[in-house]
């Protein structure tokens, strides 16, 4: 499939995640949101390897993922579980929009490790010139966070804790399982998280079982932004780079918005569109897709 139809197709999945998260922690546990996430995440993403044919289906072989659990059981903690739980109890604070434009931030993350040298490419490592856009993207962040009303200070900062997560998780995918089969991070992520999360899944369902309309908010979540969201993220990883990848995050707070206003009735302060301006703006300079250097000292870059 081509990498446009992945990334518009990962927009809007991903892009819905923050209204089924915001219908179903209504009405249950935070636990219960993330296993049912995991577990329904998990299913889809083996039907999706079952269904892509003959040869997919025997790439991806319980022995031919053996050798790679370990590593995918570290990433099931820093791409699903940890993520999902963190998620799940800031939108009980904030917002479904403006978690979605925290979450936007992804790749500015991504770019931060870069520059420590702790992971990435050499490609995702920043020229000077790139730098000013994560200050730029922070300012965003403090704009929305000191706009925002009394009370969400918790839920933004566990949207935070998100941001680092899921980015931290992409570069570990992108280099420790660089030789695995293509869906063996979609895979052993969302299965292994399922089987860490099930203890604490199962408590939260018997102190706050999910009603009728949770339930298929749970549904809808595992099968779409978790199960195929996943498949099509991981393949993006591998074609384009984690960096790249993550810019759909530019894109997913305006379908999160449109969602969140039509189906949860939210509105859109001034502070929340300062800070998403500053972050789009901040990724924007650390992508390289606004330029703020000369052509001829960008080119020597």
């Amino acid at each position: 499939m081509p990498v446009a139809a992945l990334y518009a197709g990962l927009v809007l999945l991903w892009g819905s995640t923050f209204l089924w998260i915001g219908i179903a922690t209504d009405e249950t546990s935070p636990f219960v949101v993330a296993e049912a996430r995991l577990l329904v995440g998990a299913v889809t993403a083996a039907a999706a390897v079952a269904l892509a044919g003959a040869d997919t289906r025997a790439a991806h072989a319980p022995a031919t993922l053996r050798p790679w659990l370990a590593r995918g059981l570290v990433l099931s903690l820093i791409q699903a579980a940890i993520p999902f739980v963190l998620m799940a109890y800031a939108q009980r604070q904030i917002p479904s929009s403006v978690a979605a434009i925290i979450n936007s931030g992804a790749p500015l993350w991504v770019a931060f490790v870069a520059l420590l040298g702790i992971a990435g490419t050499a490609a995702e490592r920043l020229p000077p010139w790139r730098l000013p856009g994560l200050l730029v993207g922070i300012a965003g962040v403090a704009v929305l966070v000191g706009g925002s009303p009394g009370g969400q200070l918790d839920g933004q900062l566990l949207m935070v804790g998100v941001v680092m997560t899921y980015a931290s998780g992409g570069l570990y995918a992108q280099h420790a399982l660089a030789g695995a089969p293509p869906h063996t991070a979609a895979l052993l992520s969302t299965a292994l998280g399922a089987i860490v999360m099930l203890p604490l899944g199962i408590a939260g369902v018997i102190a706050d079982p999910p009603d009728l309309g949770a339930t298929a908010a749970l549904i809808a979540l595992g099968v779409l932004p978790t199960g195929l969201g996943y498949v099509i993220y991981f393949t993006l990883i591998r074609r384009i780079g984690t960096t790249r990848a993550l810019t759909v995050t530019y894109l997913m707070p305006f379908v999160a918005i449109a969602l969140g206003v039509i189906f949860l009735h939210e509105s859109v302060g001034p502070a929340a569109a300062a800070g998403l301006a500053l972050i789009l703006l901040g990724v924007a300079i650390v992508n390289g897709q606004l330029r703020i250097a000369p052509r001829r000292a960008v080119d020597a870059q």
